[in-house]
């Protein structure tokens, strides 16, 4: 199937390619999101890819196993521009059922704050590296359903422009919220 490509001049018209391209500029276009759905029933690595840009990812980690979803972010050399919305639709079961979201390695860092619970979403944690975890040890850190977090690219770095955990999270030590680096 070829590519399907809208541009306000000449409309909808075909490309060499697969898919469909509803990204010009100026355009009155809309259409739904692409939702990328992983859970914690196996072990989950996924590698997002620059070209699903605008995705909503559903990382469910709610079964009652010890597995980890993994979500390894686009090379930035390739992804100036793109971004993503990230969910926790609902709390951790089991202590071990981790999500690790990572940049492509070290040099590359999520950059900005993550708001931390409690009704008055007073406590901050600052991001500067490539890895952000939930290890739900512990109560607190399975009580992050309803997370949410969007990122995106400028070609060097991946920005937090939301990061917002519920209210019924005791952010008072980010339990089981944990950044570091890509090791």
């Amino acid at each position: 199937m070829p590519k399907l490509t809208y541009t306000p001049k000449k409309g909808l018209v075909q490309s060499p390619g697969t898919g469909v391209d509803l990204t010009a500029v100026n355009s009155d276009v809309c259409s739904r999101r692409r939702v990328i759905s992983l859970t914690n029933a196996a072990t989950t690595a996924r590698v997002l890819l620059a070209s699903e840009s605008g995705a909503l990812v559903s990382l469910d980690n709610n079964t009652n196993t010890a597995t980890t979803i993994t979500v390894t972010m686009p090379a930035v050399a390739s992804s100036k521009g793109v971004w993503f919305d990230f969910i926790l639709p609902k709390d951790a079961q089991h202590n071990d059922a981790d999500i690790i979201l990572k940049t492509e390695g070290n040099s590359v860092d999520f950059i900005g704050s993550i708001v931390g619970g409690e009704a008055s979403n007073a406590n901050l944690l600052t991001v500067a590296h490539s890895k952000i975890e939930n290890i739900p040890d512990g109560t607190d850190g399975k009580k992050l359903g309803g997370t949410t977090l969007g990122c995106v690219c400028d070609g060097s770095n991946w920005y937090l422009t939301h990061f917002t955990t519920p209210a019924d999270y005791d952010a008072g030590s980010n339990a089981g919220l944990k950044v570091s680096a890509n090791v």
